[in-house]
């Protein structure tokens, strides 16, 4: 068990800094009406992010099709210090049939930063976020590697957690 766990973080600790375009998506089948899928979607919707409404682009129940435009905010880090944050966009796509669901998280993309404006004098103004532009704005191998396992890891975790909560028996009750 410990070797297969070993072998998965290496493969993803590989795959991580191989690849720049991040994209997950899941096709599944849960024993829910599609109603329901779509209730307990709007459910881990709001307990996900800060404002659901914010984020969401499209929400056609008919269809059974939610799309939201969301944003990771990393910190960047230089000498262990913050020194401002890197933000990316990334969209997640919710699709609804009876007792099927799929799930797309896709075209992450670095937005912008927001390096403090007392470092501009000594780093070069980042226009992406790419290595190795950000060593030659100052910033080590390290530390490009840590703001991309966080983002990986955060965006992992979004995916994890939508298909435990999609499972789990629905606490929507309409007979209260």
């Amino acid at each position: 068990m410990k070797k297969l766990i070993l072998f998965a973080l290496l493969f993803i600790c590989v795959s991580l800094f191989s690849q720049k375009n991040y994209s997950w998506t899941i096709v599944d089948s849960v024993p829910k009406t599609k109603d329901l899928l779509y209730k307990d979607t709007k459910v881990f919707i709001a307990k996900t992010w800060k404002s659901a409404k914010s984020v969401t682009e499209i929400d056609d129940k008919e269809s059974g099709h939610i799309m939201l435009k969301c944003k990771s905010i990393q910190p960047v880090k230089n000498g262990g210090i913050i020194i401002g944050d890197a933000i990316y966009k990334y969209y997640v796509n919710f699709y609804f049939k009876e007792n099927k669901i799929k799930f797309t998280l896709d075209e992450v993309v670095y937005e912008t930063n927001t390096i403090n404006s007392i470092w501009d004098k000594y780093l070069i103004v980042l226009p992406q976020l790419e290595y190795p532009g950000l060593l030659k704005a100052g910033l080590s191998e390290k530390s490009y590697k840590f703001l991309y396992y966080n983002l990986n890891n955060e965006l992992q975790m979004i995916v994890e957690s939508y298909l435990i909560d999609i499972k789990k028996q629905s606490t929507i009750n309409d007979n209260w």
